[in-house]
């Protein structure tokens, strides 16, 4: 009795571990799947087209995201996209005689 209650133990233990291999395995191959051929945006390098502009007296951001408008895109996000780009902080102001570059959205 004691050895039959103990070959059943074994037996679940034997069934648990094929199991967990089983599930150790599936994940592996869905892992190595969607790496493969479900490739996330995060992986593309799209390389950013811009304009390179050297600011005038009487230049704004305002100004030039407007001039430099070609989708009809929303000219606040164009002014965001453009200090962001080039890390000008609300605080700072364009000078003339900088060069700023005017990334192209599509």
């Amino acid at each position: 009795m004691i050895i039959e209650h103990m070959c059943g133990v074994m037996n679940v233990k034997t069934i648990i571990l094929k199991s967990y291999k089983i599930v150790v395995v599936f994940s592996f191959v869905l892992v190595i799947f969607y790496n493969l051929f479900l490739p996330s945006k995060v992986y593309s390098h799209k390389p950013i087209t811009y304009y390179e502009v050297t600011i005038q007296s009487g230049d704004t951001l305002w100004n030039l995201a407007k001039t430099y408008n070609l989708h009809n895109t929303d000219v606040r996000k164009i002014v965001y996209e453009i200090r962001k780009f080039n890390n000008i902080s609300e605080s700072k102001h364009i000078q003339p005689g900088d060069i700023i570059n005017i990334p192209i959205l599509e």
